[in-house]
């Protein structure tokens, strides 16, 4: 399955590392060429090119000049040498992400790394293809194998939860990135999604916006810092005494978008809220938001002297669209440097006694005005 908010050569080498995974393909067996990727994706070589260079970057891959690309025999996993409240493991840091592409992911691993490194501690980087059951395996094997320490930025806030309370009842360092789990006083560093969400819906709110959707490609409850973003748009309108329109806020939509292709899904999502008196869209995030400016442009709905939308994440394209986005600024790294200190303290002291609610460090978000908002038309 495709998925959302990621570049198309990562989703291409995703599907491909599923079927390695699945057995489809064995040790030494060719995969297709980039002209057969190319064909059956209908993007280009160039995109299939990089996607078969991070399978072989990945360790999945090697490959032959004149004959292809071959499926890598994977190592046997070693066995259990150490715990980790041994010497040697508290002298190496482990950090789980779902996925590292040049946004956010990288300016986590980044703010973690430049940290760790000055405390001469190691640091080995894992991957989870945003899927919960390699999460789980590759959480397993840490715990088993000996690590001083896990940095995990986790698929959602539902899958797992059981494996955090374990680790952190068996004493094992932990510290969660970019969300939390409810109920759970693992520590948690995050951006504050809830003021994020507040300020967003605030600015549109000012600009005489009463009719404003929220749209999210996956369901609010799947991830925390969604669910907070929600939160904070539901007290805005309450504060200001704006009426919460329940059809105008749209969820869970990730597969059939890419089952319909973006153009056909956006248009059909935007047209009947415009109908229904929308004049905003908040969306989860800025490659949602970009798209809703795309959608709308190709309806002939001028954005923003028609139609306001607002993103969240600030990533490195939103001020480079045809509209620059106004969104609400993540500092990523400082999430990734503060996690780190956290389990710095946890390796060397042995414990971490949060000083916020419920262990949860929350980092400050920024607003970022530029074009794609404007003043509601009377």
């Amino acid at each position: 399955m495709l998925i959302m908010n990621k570049p198309l050569y990562a989703q291409i080498a995703e599907h491909l590392i599923q079927l390695i995974n699945a057995g489809h393909y064995h040790p030494n067996d060719k995969i297709p060429t980039e002209m057969e990727l190319a064909e059956q994706f209908g993007v280009s070589r160039i995109t299939t090119k990089r996607a078969l260079l991070e399978l072989e970057t990945r360790g999945y891959i090697y490959r032959k000049r004149g004959s292809g690309s071959f499926v890598k025999e994977l190592p046997v996993p070693p066995a259990p040498i150490v715990s980790h409240d041994s010497p040697h493991a508290r002298r190496h840091l482990s950090i789980v992400l779902p996925y590292v592409d040049a946004g956010k992911d990288l300016h986590y691993f980044r703010g973690v790394a430049d940290y760790i490194e000055k405390q001469g501690i190691m640091l080995s980087l894992h991957f989870t293809d945003w899927r919960a059951d390699k999460e789980r395996d590759v959480l397993l094997h840490l715990r088993n194998y000996g690590t001083g320490g896990i940095i995990w930025y986790p698929v959602n806030s539902i899958n797992n939860a059981d494996i955090a309370h374990i680790l952190h009842l068996e004493g094992h360092p932990v510290v969660l990135l970019d969300q939390y789990f409810d109920g759970l006083t693992v520590p948690s560093v995050v951006s504050d999604n809830k003021a994020g969400g507040y300020a967003a819906t605030e600015h549109l709110i000012k600009l005489g916006h009463r009719r404003i959707a929220f749209v999210s490609s996956i369901d609010i409850e799947q991830r925390s810092s969604v669910r907070d973003r929600f939160l904070g748009y539901c007290q805005a309108h309450s504060d200001y005494g704006v009426p919460i329109h329940p059809e105008f806020i749209i969820t869970g939509f990730h597969q059939k978008l890419w089952a319909q292709g973006k153009s056909k899904f956006y248009t059909e999502l935007i047209q009947p809220l415009i109908h229904m008196g929308v004049t905003a869209f908040q969306a989860e995030h800025d490659y949602i938001a970009l798209d809703l400016i795309d959608a709308a442009m190709e309806l002939g709905i001028s954005v923003p002297e028609q139609l306001s939308i607002m993103g969240y994440d600030d990533i490195s394209i939103a001020s480079q669209h045809q509209v620059p986005l106004t969104t609400i600024s993540q500092n990523c790294y400082e999430i990734g440097r503060k996690a780190a200190e956290i389990m710095h303290s946890m390796m060397t002291a042995g414990g971490f006694e949060a000083s916020v609610d419920r262990g949860i460090y929350t980092v400050k978000v920024e607003f970022m005005e530029r074009e794609s908002t404007a003043n509601v038309l009377e």
